[in-house]
């Protein structure tokens, strides 16, 4: 192998370790900050921000390295040693181990395919590494989305809660004040019974509270999972959406013309 072949890998092997261990840094992110996703504003923006832009990264350096780099097991090396750079960067233990372990065998499916892809064609194109990326970006959702989820699941667990408290605590500063303006209004109550009322309104949402987390309580052990299928359901691969649309939309192909 040339010097400048090996410096060619380094580089994009490179690039790819680094954009995995930023990769790490915000599914430990994720893990931490869960809560910001029950309070949309600049914490959750920031963290989707940071969550869609290494994902991005990820997947280039991803792309680049299938599509230049040469022989197959540079690539799964390649692989394995971004896997364990994310593993380092978020946390050393049994479910981010098992994490990488998928990311590393769905990045195996999908640099096989676009090798054998670009190997039957001709003439170089980037059109198979796109369209095959679904499969890559589908682990990477999937590592941020349950990097929340057992954020959640770990808290929970700690806290013995099931809907967050600084949730509940938000909704009952956006419920309160409106209950409490309708009681105020109501000139025929004296200031007592306001305050009964008040105390009685707040009773009433605690028990509504109390209500659904005993509904909820059966099922607790399935909310981490729920929370990180509607995250990956919402997040998508965008890549996979674009090629089934394209498929939807593909012209039909032409009739012959009848035969007279």
């Amino acid at each position: 192998m040339k010097y400048g072949m090996i410096v060619k890998i380094a580089i994009f092997v490179a690039i790819l370790v680094v954009a995995n261990a930023l990769l790490g840094v915000v599914c430990g992110r994720a893990y931490r900050q869960y809560e910001a996703l029950f309070f949309p504003g600049p914490e959750l923006l920031n963290l989707a921000i940071w969550a869609f832009g290494t994902m991005a990264l990820v997947a280039v350096a991803a792309g680049l390295l299938v599509a230049l780099v040469r022989p197959f097991w540079v690539i799964i090396v390649s692989f394995v040693l971004s896997a364990l750079a994310m593993i380092l960067a978020w946390e050393m233990s049994i479910v981010s181990v098992a994490l990488g372990l998928v990311y590393v065998v769905l990045a195996i499916v999908y640099a096989r395919s676009i090798v054998g892809e670009l190997n039957n064609r001709l003439n170089f194109s980037v059109h198979p590494i796109g369209e095959g990326q679904g499969v890559l970006l589908l682990a990477l959702v999937l590592l941020v989305s349950i990097s929340f989820a057992l954020g959640y699941r770990e808290d929970a667990m700690r806290r013995g809660f099931i809907v967050p408290p600084a949730y509940k605590q938000t909704v009952m500063a956006m419920i309160f004040p409106r209950l409490q303006a309708l009681i105020e209004s109501r000139s025929e109550l004296r200031p007592e019974e306001k305050a009964v009322a008040l105390e009685q309104a707040r009773q009433g949402v605690e028990q509504f509270w109390a209500k659904i987390e005993t509904m909820l309580q059966p099922y607790a052990q399935f909310i981490p999972v729920g929370l990180a299928l509607l995250l990956g359901c919402g997040c998508g691969p965008p890549a996979t959406r674009r090629g089934r649309l394209r498929r939807a939309s593909a012209p039909l192909p032409a009739r012959p013309p009848p035969h007279e």
